[in-house]
């Protein structure tokens, strides 16, 4: 959104996710929560259905697996984008280390492969720099 961690934060305050509610805890998020304060960011996003990378552009939000939940139950949101030189990007708020579809030769990474999307991810409409 082009916004600071911390006005992200107030801006999560601003729309009520950053209480508890009911059996969620604060700042805890589902897709439409997700999509709402993107729209209230001023940023654009469309659910789509996960069909694999080959099928992923743009920049997403997408649903990650938490290392040993084959469940479906221990999951939690990356930021993903194409670029040009690296193909997809993904940033993991879990590591350390950026995630590199063709990683550069001098950077420590995390492969793509480790990561296995699932379910519905928001694509988000890039915005151009003024």
């Amino acid at each position: 959104a082009g916004i600071s961690y911390e006005e992200a934060r107030a801006l999560f305050v601003l729309v009520g996710l950053g209480q508890r509610r009911k059996h969620k805890p604060a700042f805890s998020t589902n897709l439409s929560d997700l999509a709402m304060a993107l729209s209230v960011a001023g940023l654009v996003s469309v659910p789509r259905r996960w069909k694999g990378w080959s099928h992923f552009e743009g920049l997403g939000v997408i649903k990650i697996r938490a290392c040993g939940s084959a469940t479906g139950k221990g999951w939690y949101w990356c930021l993903a984008f194409q670029h040009a030189d690296y193909g997809i990007v993904l940033f993991d708020p879990h590591s350390s280390e950026p995630t590199f579809q063709y990683p550069p030769l001098d950077v420590i990474y995390t492969s793509l492969e480790r990561y296995n999307p699932f379910a519905t991810w928001l694509q988000v409409e890039i915005r151009n720099a003024d």
